[in-house]
């Protein structure tokens, strides 16, 4: 049998004890029923940022199973986000929603990323922000302003009444051959 993956200073995910805290843990008989926290946890109380990260790919695929490679954009995408933080001196957890802003342009302009990579990018965010506010990463979520990502349809390339009309014509000039 396959062991759960652990990080350091937690035995699994389930040992977290933020997990009573957000009315994650099971409830048994003996405990009454509680509702998750609705009010951003203050400050004072929040969990090392340098922890999110790890225990959010953890949680993607110890809980949702997802792929190793599914695994390995997200941490890509958070590799990158978190680097650019670095550079304003500010945690992942901390960023707030104009400095999102500016890495999404930097995304843009200096890493000159295309379209549908800036939406896997906001996808992984959207997903680890609800998860790190969830569990008392973040205070905040700076992407709960964003849409959900979706990708344009291209429009299919079509034919010209010229090239119909060559091709109808060569179909009935091959009968007549």
């Amino acid at each position: 049998n396959k062991l759960p993956r652990k990080l350091p200073g937690w035995l699994t995910i389930a040992d977290n004890p933020l997990m009573a805290r957000t009315g994650l843990r099971k409830k048994t008989s003996a405990s009454p029923a509680s509702k998750p926290r609705s009010t951003p946890l203050p400050r004072a109380s929040l969990l090392p940022a340098e922890n999110a990260i790890p225990q959010f790919l953890l949680y993607l695929e110890m809980e949702l199973g997802l792929s190793p490679n599914t695994l390995d954009a997200y941490s890509r995408d958070l590799r990158d986000c978190s680097a650019f933080c670095e550079l304003t001196s500010t945690p992942i957890t901390a960023i707030d929603a104009p400095a999102l802003a500016k890495y999404l342009q930097f995304l843009q302009t200096e890493k000159k990323l295309a379209t549908t990579s800036i939406l896997r990018h906001i996808a992984s965010l959207k997903m680890f922000y609800r998860f790190a506010k969830t569990r008392g990463y973040a205070a905040e979520n700076p992407t709960d302003l964003l849409e959900t990502p979706h990708s344009w349809k291209k429009l299919p390339d079509v034919l010209g009444r010229e090239q119909i009309t060559a091709l109808l014509n060569s179909v009935g000039n091959e009968e007549t051959n």
